[in-house]
């Protein structure tokens, strides 16, 4: 069921449960340090992969080319919130968020690139790293849409290319693989795939994860299984759905005022967290008039 403004309420669902596993990840690592458990994490994060190109397809079936402008439009409606987000957490939190330079910082976050730096990799908004190859994602799209349109056997390939990169990255035998769109490759494509034909036997090549991070199947298994219930919308699922970005960029500072491993400006744990939450909501709501001015000044301009 589709509700007007073309959301499903599947859809919602999923990324109502890759923001859970994510903020359930950071919580529990903050707390025991413990590194298996961020297979939680990339559970959270595949999950996001898989959505993009299941809802970049059904929006843009026909675009088989890049375009500029249309990759701009996708810009704006991320760096509207997240360049907000990244002066809101410096002026709250300081240099408890980040080492170094901080025009060198917010520079390279500013044109996703700060895995170029180590002390801008991870700083400020740890979770910024997924905005990355979900960017270089962006720009492969309109290829990625004609080849799983025209040539949808080919995710096998894909697949094989995602899983080497997989076991090349165990081994620490290729840097800063996380942040590369190759590593997320597969997802992207199964999404795209799923958007035209979900009984499409090439599908199957998700099960190839299996044989190198077995833990992994659960994206692909968690969003067929959603998918095909095809859960109705609600304005409460739509709601959650369609802030799932500002939740990604909030969760872990207030996770980490909540458990005191920061602070802002030495203020009270509760009326930190309060002042954080309502700063947080002020910033949703102000991105949203400015990501449509610029897109609307966008949409003036020539294709």
């Amino acid at each position: 069921m589709v509700k007007k403004n073309n959301r499903f309420g599947s859809i919602d669902i999923i990324r109502i449960i890759a923001i859970i596993l994510v903020i359930i990840f950071h919580y529990l690592y903050i707390v025991t340090s413990e590194n298996s458990l961020r297979k939680l994490g990339f559970v959270g994060v595949s999950l996001f992969f898989i959505v993009s190109g299941y809802l970049l397809s059904k929006k843009y079936p026909n675009l088989e080319k890049f375009s500029l402008k249309w990759f701009l439009n996708r810009y704006i409606k991320i760096a509207s919130l997240y360049y907000l987000a990244l002066i809101a957490l410096v002026i709250l939190l300081g240099k408890q968020i980040y080492s170094g330079s901080l025009f060198e910082n917010l520079s390279l976050h500013f044109l996703f690139l700060d895995f170029l730096s180590p002390n801008a990799s991870y700083g400020i908004i740890s979770l910024a790293w997924f905005l990355i190859p979900l960017m270089g994602l962006y720009l492969l799209f309109p290829y990625l849409n004609n080849l799983m349109k025209k040539n949808s056997h080919l995710l096998f390939l894909i697949f094989y290319i995602t899983i080497a990169i997989r076991f090349l990255a165990d081994f620490n035998l290729i840097a800063y693989s996380f942040y590369a769109p190759l590593f997320y490759l597969g997802e992207f494509c199964f999404g795209i795939l799923f958007a035209y034909n979900k009984k499409n036997p090439a599908l199957l090549a998700g099960l190839l994860v299996i044989f190198v991070q077995p833990f992994m199947i659960f994206p692909f298994a968690i969003f067929y299984l959603i998918m095909i219930i095809n859960i109705p919308s609600n304005r409460v699922l739509s709601f959650i759905g369609a802030n799932t970005l500002a939740l990604f960029l909030f969760q872990e500072a207030f996770i980490a005022i909540y458990m005191g491993r920061w602070n802002i400006y030495s203020l009270d744990k509760w009326f930190a967290l309060a002042l954080f939450t309502v700063v947080a909501i002020i910033l949703v709501i102000l991105s949203k008039p400015i990501q449509r001015f610029f897109i609307k000044k966008l949409d003036k301009l020539k294709k």
